[in-house]
């Protein structure tokens, strides 16, 4: 994952930490409904 970094900052570090675990729940919610393969997750990181 490329990471564009605009400020630095603990409001940056926290608005960033949201983006990250709002994208988690989304990949997991996909990978329990089966949308997503496990083989798709380990070669995007």
């Amino acid at each position: 994952m490329k990471k564009i970094v605009l400020i630095k900052g603990p409001l940056f570090d926290e608005v960033l930490k949201k983006a990250q675990i709002h994208l988690l729940k989304i990949a997991k919610a996909k990978l329990d409904s089966g949308e997503i393969s496990k083989d798709m997750i380990s070669k995007a990181k």
